[in-house]
């Protein structure tokens, strides 16, 4: 009797230290899965950190390239409205040698009619 008191002690003692061993690995589980957790909530922010900084590298590509098309557009017009006054200023300016050679027969005209 005596001897199975001792054995039930010593698996009393057994059963203590391995519940002990128990709630310690648990607690290491639980200690891990919240480890886990927060690494996937730091791997979440990160991707979605990511991800936000890809949609402004868009957002700013496609800003720049429709700003580049409005200045190629005003390049276009302007190199337009160039062109358009050169070729004002070259017929202002051929009018006014016309209007110079004119005036320069009448002169000669006179000269001589004035010279006999």
């Amino acid at each position: 009797l005596e001897q199975n008191l001792k054995t039930i002690r010593i698996l009393e003692a057994s059963k203590k230290q391995s519940e002990q061993s128990l709630k310690q690995k648990n607690e290491q589980i639980s200690e891990m899965e919240a480890k886990v957790r927060k690494g996937e909530v730091v791997h979440l922010s990160l991707e979605s950190a990511i991800a936000t900084k890809e949609r402004i590298i868009e957002e700013l590509n496609s800003s720049l390239q429709s700003t580049k098309e409005e200045q190629e557009v005003r390049l276009m017009e302007a190199s337009v409205q160039l062109k358009e006054h050169v070729k004002q200023a070259a017929i202002e300016h051929r009018q006014k040698d016309f209007l110079l050679e004119e005036a320069n027969k009448k002169i000669s005209e006179k000269d001589k009619v004035l010279a006999e």
